[in-house]
């Protein structure tokens, strides 16, 4: 994501010694700013050309990854280093799989980021050359992951109140009750709002109804629904679903990708499509029904820029003992691998010392201001 955290996370790693060769940027999660400063960095940016549509294709289809694999892996072999993959998505998996043998031999293997992408690597671990790190979910991730799902209802909030609505009286639906699904049934919970939760998952349903969430099939809960909160990492409402889905309701996205709602579906059954305000789409479909989309499908939470920077801390310093990890670990390759608990406690120790000497000095120059 092309935002000033990963901006200081970056110079954080040219900082250690580092070399960064490219940089790539997605296209739903992209600062102008922090792209002008990265470069500046001198580091290449590969973007999607603008006209791209869908959103990713360009990544997926157009040979641009494996062209930067294949330059970086000859860059890493003639300066003896090795090359590690940080990857947000699972978009290296296809590249590599097909990458000859000199260009696998650079890489030390890969480091994901996200339960999306961690996914696409366990569906080809037969056929993946190098080994894989995922901290998608880990315990230092999940404290991302509790910001994030506030961010998405705070977003819904605010978006709600630009369009001259409030999320007070609305019955909620929450699509998907993994990490970050569980926070924003929490936060919508918290505001004291009717939240009912729907998940492919029998247990994930269960420890949704033991922290008192009704559950339901999606579309059952849909006929009730007056916001619904998607963020599974795929697409997670269907446009069939969607045909049975309350006049009215809105939709947010928590996922990184805009793909958990089918908007193309609904943009090719639509009679018309008009922009309420800059943010949110009215659907009017042939049904007589409307539906809302805000962000176009996008994830909500960039409109709040996610979590915060000291929380990204944590996640950003695991990529990078977890680069580390793969450099100096002969790690075997056919299964995914998660930085060990060990290491995993040595960040959070030094996080939790830093905030309390942080605190500790934000007290001592309260305390000589009172005096």
């Amino acid at each position: 994501h092309a935002l000033r955290d990963t901006k200081v996370f970056i110079e954080e790693i040219i900082r250690s010694g580092a070399e960064v060769g490219a940089f790539v940027a997605k296209p739903n999660s992209l600062n102008e700013k922090v792209i002008s400063e990265i470069e500046s960095l001198g580091i290449a940016v590969v973007r999607e050309p603008s006209e791209t549509n869908p959103p990713y294709s360009y990544f997926e289809n157009s040979g641009a990854l494996e062209r930067i694999l294949e330059s970086e892996s000859i860059k890493a072999r003639l300066q003896g280093r090795k090359l590690v993959l940080v990857d947000v998505g699972g978009y290296f998996c296809k590249p590599l799989i097909a990458s000859n043998a000199s260009c696998v031999e650079a890489v030390a293997g890969i480091v994901e980021v996200t339960t999306f992408g961690h996914n696409r690597y366990v569906n080809s671990l037969e056929q993946l050359p190098v080994p894989v790190i995922s901290v998608a979910r880990s315990t230092l991730k999940q404290a991302e992951s509790v910001y994030v799902g506030g961010s998405v209802v705070r977003a819904a909030e605010d978006t709600l109140q630009e369009a001259g609505l409030s999320l007070g009286g609305k019955t909620c639906v929450v699509v998907g009750y993994g990490m970050i699904g569980a926070e924003i049934a929490r936060a919508l919970q918290s505001r004291n709002l009717r939240t009912i939760v729907t998940d492919l998952s029998p247990s994930q349903c269960l420890l949704a109804r033991l922290r008192n969430f009704e559950t339901g099939r999606l579309i059952d809960v849909l006929e009730e629904a007056q916001l619904v909160f998607a963020s599974t990492g795929t697409q997670s409402v269907s446009f069939h679903e969607l045909t049975g889905a309350s006049d009215g309701v809105i939709l947010f996205s928590g996922g990184s990708r805009a793909q958990e709602f089918d908007v193309a579906g609904m943009e090719r059954a639509a009679q018309a499509v008009v922009s309420v305000n800059e943010t949110i789409k009215e659907f009017q479909m042939p049904w007589g029904s409307k539906i809302w989309l805000v962000n176009n499908g996008k994830a909500v939470n960039f409109l709040k820029d996610g979590a915060p920077e000291e929380i990204m801390d944590l996640v950003f310093a695991e990529i990078a003992a977890s680069a580390e990890y793969l450099i100096t670990e002969n790690l075997p390759i056919g299964e995914i691998h998660e930085l060990p608990r060990g290491l995993q406690d040595r960040i959070a120790d030094t996080w939790l010392e830093n905030q309390e000497a942080t605190y500790s000095s934000s007290m001592r120059i309260l305390d000589q201001y009172d005096h």
